[in-house]
């Protein structure tokens, strides 16, 4: 078992370098800085602890959705902006969900993916219920984002090869629709 764990960890640091260096390897992001963006949504509040925050002003874009060659598992990456003008806030300020959470350890990435057949695939954990993921638990200042500023998340998923795009569905924001898996 652990040598498969270990294998899966190397395939998912592997596939996240891939996904950066594709991003970059696109003519205009690596002229602007910025990753290809797939989709994006603006925060609602909606399958979110913090629903009530109405003065928080946020964006999550997708920017990649990559499956590896050879299986089912599948890496998203994406950004979440706060557009707010002075205040900063932890990840789970937005995306804070008791449905997202893995007890008891509570490591969240914050994204589920939903296909068009209604299912739901949440992220890989290990047997301790640590998520091959961000790990955005709101505890650490690196998940603060500061106003006007980003923070790029990612989360590992074991998707069918026949599954061809999903809705990502990131607590706290609206769906994004039809996001194709490459």
């Amino acid at each position: 078992m652990k040598h498969k764990l270990s294998a899966m960890l190397a395939l998912v640091a592997l596939l996240t370098a891939s996904l950066s260096a594709s991003a970059s390897a696109d003519g205009s992001a690596s002229q602007t800085g910025k990753l290809p963006v797939l989709g994006k949504a603006e925060f609602t509040g909606e399958m979110s602890a913090n629903a009530g925050k109405n003065d928080a002003k946020a964006t999550v874009e997708v920017n990649s959705l990559k499956r590896a060659k050879d299986g089912e598992l599948t890496t998203l990456m994406y950004t979440v902006r706060n557009e707010h003008e002075s205040e900063s806030y932890p990840l789970t300020a937005w995306s804070a969900s008791p449905t997202y959470t893995y007890a008891p350890i509570k490591s969240m990435s914050g994204a589920v993916l939903d296909t068009n057949e209604k299912i739901r695939y949440h992220n890989l954990t290990d047997e301790k219920f640590y998520c091959f993921c961000s790990n955005t638990n709101g505890t650490s200042t690196a998940d603060v984002i500061e106003a006007g500023s980003h923070g790029v998340v990612w989360g590992s998923f074991l998707i069918p090869k026949e599954v061809k795009s999903v809705t990502v569905r990131v607590p706290g924001f609206s769906a994004i629709k039809d996001v194709p898996i490459n």
